[in-house]
């Protein structure tokens, strides 16, 4: 069908760039503050950045449900919702998801470094408190009056998921040493990929059951969403003030 070979093709757009990222070799690191550390000690560090790191974690959950449920349930509520046809917003909404992955990450990387020199290393999660904040407008895509005003919303909720991500993973490589770096990277991918991900499409298809059926899967999307992002909005200014607090200013990247 053309809608799948959209797919496809994007896949195989992407293989390249996988391919090339796999021969970068990693650059020599210059910032060690003790070399051979076995796992145990890496945890008891890791634990000392906790004030930075567990709202972190919490916040970059959160984000991935909202990213999750606009990346899962999109063409349900088109079909459903919209009574739209996959051949009608296939070609649309690959775009939207190709698109908005790439500008937010760009975007992210961007405004990270504004955030960086405004607030110094801390200050790089500034510009996720805004865009987390402004996730839970974008979160009633699916109650949207029409299919364009429902893509507008999607494609911002989409450029947020990424943009955020890409945020999460600079604040860790800049706000944690480079000894423990890994783990807390390592953290994050397990909280975001196996509650983030897995969590949010569970969540909205029991809470549209709750309220009545495949007809509220757009209120259901909302419903989840929107108190997720204003959360993660929340944790990512803790954790703004964890770094702070915990002094991880003086970690060099």
């Amino acid at each position: 069908m053309p809608w799948r070979t959209l797919y496809l093709a994007a896949a195989a757009l992407a293989l390249p760039l996988l391919l090339g990222i796999g021969l970068i070799s990693e650059p020599a690191r210059q910032e060690q503050e003790q070399r051979g550390r076995s796992l145990k000690p890496a945890l008891r560090e890791l634990w000392q950045h906790r004030s930075f790191l567990e709202p972190l974690l919490a916040a970059m959950l959160f984000s991935t449900m909202t990213f999750q449920a606009a990346a899962v349930w999109a063409t349900p509520v088109l079909i459903r919702s919209y009574h739209q046809t996959p051949g009608q917003f296939a070609g649309w909404l690959s775009a939207v998801t190709f698109a908005g992955g790439i500008v937010g990450a760009l975007l992210g990387g961007q405004l990270a470094e504004f955030g960086r020199r405004r607030a110094g290393r801390a200050g790089v999660l500034l510009p996720a408190i805004v865009a987390a904040a402004l996730t839970a407008p974008l979160s009633f895509f699916g109650v949207a009056p029409s299919v364009v005003t429902f893509g507008i919303l999607l494609a911002g909720s989409m450029l947020v998921g990424a943009f955020n991500a890409t945020i999460g993973v600079i604040a860790i490589t800049l706000n944690v040493p480079n000894e423990i770096r890994g783990l807390a990277l390592g953290a994050n991918v397990f909280v975001s990929a196996v509650f983030g991900a897995a969590t949010a499409p569970t969540a909205i298809a029991l809470l549209s059951s709750a309220l009545g059926g495949e007809a509220k899967l757009g209120l259901a999307i909302a419903g989840i969403c929107v108190p997720g992002a204003l959360l993660s909005a929340l944790f990512f200014g803790v954790a703004m003030r964890g770094a702070k607090l915990n002094g991880t200013e003086a970690v060099a990247p």
